[in-house]
């Protein structure tokens, strides 16, 4: 069995594009902690993670607000024979506090909240370049609204794609995800990933590159580029540079 834990301080630079016309300058600082447990039995391996990240930010209109609020969980039991591995796994995306526009509370916990279950295969190769792709072929992703005093609050019958009343939304579909990464002894290492999955009449998508740079696995600075597309997120379409600096505990 291994567990790590890290924590990590950000200091970000974000860049938010809407569409042609509504582009948004932020600067922020966030904090986030990770905690991970892998364990292995024969030819089984599980792995959680659990990573939450805090942030406040002063925007363009000379404002400080919370700019992030993320739980993440992420579940896995793989089975390994040789080269090839099946994965079951379950995602799990949410918030801890409420959140606001215009004053008033448009969320809060589980309210909204993703939940991806997938079964699927997975390929790695770790020789000069360490690689990593998962064929999920059979998926299913939930949305969740658990708050439903909300839907009285702002006079409306659905929120983020569940109606009132119904408190789950899911579709089926099918994703691939890849992770191709480089280190060096050094400490430096680059790590490209990227996410995809469809859905019946939509898909959300992911592309992200890390550059970074690790002391004796205790200090950490890292430069993150990241491009996501959610059609029911803060924004449609974000794409955000990130410098990072951290330490870590194990």
């Amino acid at each position: 069995m291994t567990i790590k834990s890290d924590v990590d301080f950000m200091f970000d630079y974000e860049r938010i594009i809407e569409d042609t016309t509504d582009v948004e300058t932020a600067f922020s600082v966030d904090f986030r902690t990770d905690f991970s447990l892998y364990y292995d039995f024969l030819m089984w391996q599980y792995s959680l993670e659990v990573l939450y990240e805090i942030g406040f930010e002063s925007s363009s209109e000379s404002t400080i607000r919370k700019s992030t609020d993320d739980l993440s969980i992420e579940s896995s039991l793989t089975y390994t024979n040789r080269d090839i591995e099946m994965e079951l796994s379950f995602d799990l995306s949410t918030q801890l506090f409420n959140g606001q526009q215009a004053g008033n509370v448009t969320s809060s916990f589980l309210s909204p909240a993703i939940l991806q279950y997938s079964l699927g295969s997975v390929y790695r190769y770790d020789r000069k370049i360490k690689s990593k792709i998962s064929f999920n072929f059979a998926g299913l992703q939930t949305m969740l609204f658990v708050n439903q005093s909300l839907y009285d609050r702002l006079f409306v019958e659905e929120l983020n794609t569940v109606a009132k009343g119904q408190y789950i939304n899911g579709s089926l579909g099918m994703g691939i995800d890849y992770m191709l990464q480089k280190e060096w002894r050094s400490g430096f290492s680059i790590t490209n990933e990227g996410k995809l999955f469809f859905k019946v009449d939509d898909f959300n998508l992911s592309v992200s590159n890390k550059m970074g740079y690790t002391k004796k696995r205790r200090f950490s600075i890292s430069l993150l580029t990241k491009a996501e597309y959610n059609k029911y997120g803060t924004h449609s379409f974000d794409f955000y540079n990130r410098l990072s600096v951290g330490i870590m505990i194990k």
